[in-house]
Formats: structure tokens, C-alpha cells, sequence
């Protein structure tokens, strides 16, 4: 997240998009031990997921690399 910035602007981006009750990004950098086992919960895991995939997918094309399939699962 701090040294490669297509992947920080990408979760970023998903981050701002995604309505919750804390904000994404505070819990998946969470400094303390009650805001980072939020993460646990389905309801920030899912969409942190997403945000992380999404991030590798922008950096992984950014450096070149096009997928043939893309593959999923549950919401991720």
C-alpha cells in the first residue's frame, strides 16, 4: 500500500465506495486490537477482500499482466 500506488489508489477507491459503520481502510491498518478484529466480522471481511483483490488485479495489469479467467468466490 505505501510503495506501490496504483494498488493504494485502487483500494482507495473501493474504500470510498464501500458504505460501513468505521471505514474500511481504518480497520484493515487498525493500530489496536478491537478495531482490527473487526475484520473478522463477514461485513468488513467480504468487502476487504474485494478491495484487496482489486488492488493486486490494477497492479498485476499495470505491470502487464492480462488474465485469461478470472475466478471468484462468494462475493469476492
Amino acid at each position: 500500500f505505501e510503495t506501490e500506488p496504483v494498488f493504494a489508489e485502487t483500494v482507495q477507491r473501493c474504500a470510498d465506495a464501500i458504505e460501513l459503520p468505521r471505514p474500511l481502510l481504518e480497520v484493515l491498518f487498525a493500530a489496536d486490537r478491537e478495531t482490527g478484529e473487526t475484520l473478522r466480522h463477514t461485513s468488513f471481511a467480504q468487502p476487504a477482500l474485494f478491495a484487496i483483490e482489486m488492488g493486486l488485479a490494477r497492479l498485476w495489469q499495470s505491470w502487464g499482466i492480462e488474465p485469461d479467467v478470472v475466478l471468484g468466490h462468494s462475493v469476492g
